[in-house]
């Protein structure tokens, strides 16, 4: 089982589980003091970030410079833009759906979007290869190195590794929703 965070705001986190790539649960986390929105955003505490949550940081960081370019739209929402394992091995470390998710709203297709990210990508410090599958994936793979470093991140780190100092001590209400895999979400 793995957890992702998704579509944060500076007042709720939401986390995805998921089990072999399939989402089983979601959860939502949201203060108690006065079950209003905060208006400070949570500060993280100096703890290196996981490996995914390094890439996406990148990948968020070319997106910001393709949008400085001219390329992205500033207001092209990111919030369904993932960094994850690839569903199948072999396709390599990483996995990315920006070009997927971005390119409707850039007015471009997929696979030209990709190619724009593709030489911004090759240069992220530890990627060995990069490649644009099917409609627009972009499938990274990572060098030895990089595994041995995050091997010796998790062996320094211990039980503490992944952990975040989020909210800083703040009062919190998890609600835990477990959906029906055979039918679709809804309320009520």
């Amino acid at each position: 089982m793995s957890f992702y965070v998704v579509q944060p705001t500076n007042w709720q986190i939401g986390l995805k589980h998921a089990f072999n790539g399939s989402v089983v649960a979601m959860q939502v986390v949201t203060p108690l003091s006065g079950c209003a929105r905060t208006t400070h955003k949570p500060a993280l505490e100096a703890a290196p970030l996981s490996l995914y949550a390094r890439y996406s940081a990148h990948l968020n960081q070319i997106l910001d410079a393709l949008t400085a370019e001219g390329l992205l739209p500033a207001d092209l929402p990111r919030k369904a833009v993932a960094v994850e394992p690839p569903r199948d091995p072999t396709h390599g470390d990483l996995a990315t759906n920006a070009a997927m998710v971005l390119a409707k709203g850039a007015g471009t297709n997929p696979r030209a979007l990709a190619a724009a990210l593709l030489p911004h990508l090759q240069r992220l410090p530890g990627v060995t290869e990069v490649v644009v599958a099917g409609p627009g994936f972009i499938n990274l793979r990572l060098s030895p190195d990089s595994w041995r470093k995050e091997l010796g991140a998790i062996l320094a780190e211990g039980d503490s590794y992944g952990r975040r100092n989020i909210g800083r001590g703040e009062r919190v209400n998890v609600e835990y929703v477990s959906a029906n895999p055979t039918g679709p979400m809804h309320m009520g």
